[in-house]
């Protein structure tokens, strides 16, 4: 599988409220060197991360798990997701 075609399948984003009071979790598999940005990404839009880990030891490549959440307006919230995913697969 390519790296663009795992992103896609392992990326959640629930959104709920309304346009000027939402909250949007979620969570990102990223390989061990994106975490660092998502995060830095995440962080400048106000989102605020919940949990990083893995599930399988001796991976390779180690896939991270990155859980989230944050609330505000959804265009804020959805700009900071979408920072996040610029992040992935550079």
């Amino acid at each position: 599988m390519k790296r663009n075609e795992m992103s896609k399948l392992l990326i959640v984003a629930a959104f709920v409220g309304n346009d000027e009071n939402a909250a949007v979790a979620g969570d990102v598999a990223m390989l061990e060197g994106e975490v660092n940005p998502v995060l830095k990404a995440l962080h400048s839009h106000g989102l605020d991360v919940v949990a990083i880990h893995h599930h399988m030891i001796r991976s390779r490549p180690l896939v991270i798990f990155l859980h989230y959440w944050g609330k505000g307006p959804v265009d804020r919230l959805a700009t900071g997701f979408k920072a996040a995913l610029d992040q992935l697969g550079k």
